[in-house]
């Protein structure tokens, strides 16, 4: 047995999780390590660096106390949500300084920075170029060549876009509840969800009761992070599994701006197109968004593996190994 064993890392810095994996030269796969989010649009970079520390630690000391051998790393790609192109550079940098005290890594190996939909896209498909669609917390669509974005729809964040996203679904249902409860809207079987998952209680008898719990939901709601306003999209999957109109129209709503996404892109009929991200993982909106993409004569695969792995597939042509 040898003392060291070539791997390569593969790094995927989300919104919600960061997840890392080392894979060695013979095609050995370690645990997926998870760590916190750490997406730079809406996390610091203290928390940046923390987390991909942590993820890269685990996943570095799986793999070895596994094996029973020191990693040697031959190269190491990271796929970061929320990340501005125009910043890889920046961000490699401050990784790299990050990411060298753990296991020893050599001076010459620099993290190589993709963006989510670029490592995406490379786990979806064996092409190197096509369409990759994600939605989580935010949604974005990218044209990828090469395994690096040149034309990109939304992306723009919870504040200005990410139409169809996580977050759009799950603010458009606290407001939709808002709405029953003022009566500028009928009622919807994700009232009771919400208040549940609130800790509020439900009893509405009197005008200043719906007054006073719209506050609270509101006071509840205000502080918390997009993440957290993206988990209320459960209640929609839930109660649209129910057939409540209110909670159909949402997700038909939120799939027609995720085609609209997609087709801003002009892809060709047998343009890969790979669906990524929790939200198009299973349930109603996928299935709505690949029945609408089909109806413009498109094929759109959903992800089928973890998005890491598409870090690996290119960190894998970047030291040169057999695909």
């Amino acid at each position: 047995m040898t003392d060291h064993t070539e791997v390569v890392i593969g790094i995927d810095i989300g919104g919600t999780s960061t997840r890392a994996v080392v894979v060695g030269r013979n095609g050995e796969v370690g645990p997926v390590s998870r760590a916190p989010g750490a997406n730079p649009s809406t996390r610091t970079r203290a928390e940046l660096v923390e987390a991909a520390r942590s993820a890269v630690r685990i996943a570095i000391e799986s793999f070895s106390g596994e094996t029973l051998r020191e990693p040697m790393i031959s190269a190491l790609v990271v796929g970061m949500a929320g990340l501005d192109p125009t910043r890889r550079t920046d961000f490699e940098d401050l990784l790299g300084d990050a990411l060298k005290p753990i296991a020893s890594l050599a001076s010459t190996i620099a993290p190589l920075l993709h963006t989510d939909a670029e490592i995406m896209f490379a786990a979806g498909t064996r092409a190197t170029n096509g369409i990759v669609l994600i939605a989580g917390t935010g949604a974005i669509a990218a044209r990828v060549a090469s395994w690096r974005e040149v034309a990109t729809v939304d992306g723009h964040g919870w504040r200005l876009g990410d139409y169809g996203s996580g977050y759009s679904i799950g603010a458009a249902v606290v407001k939709r509840v808002l709405n029953h409860l003022d009566g500028r809207d009928t009622p919807t079987t994700m009232t009771p969800l919400v208040l549940d998952r609130l800790g509020l209680n439900p009893r509405v008898e009197t005008t200043q009761d719906s007054t006073n719990l719209r506050w609270a939901i509101v006071r509840a709601t205000m502080p918390m992070h997009p993440s957290e306003i993206a988990s209320f999209s459960d209640v929609a999957v839930q109660a649209h599994a129910d057939a409540d109109p209110a909670a159909v129209a949402l997700i038909d709503a939120a799939a027609d701006e995720l085609c609209r996404t997609v087709l801003a892109l002009t892809p060709g009929p047998q343009e890969p197109i790979v669906l990524g991200g929790g939200m198009l993982a299973a349930g109603p909106l996928v299935d709505a968004v690949i029945a609408r993409l089909r109806n413009h004569s498109l094929q759109p695969t959903p992800l089928s593996v973890e998005p890491v792995m598409g870090a690996i597939r290119i960190a894998r042509a970047v030291a040169r190994w057999p695909s």
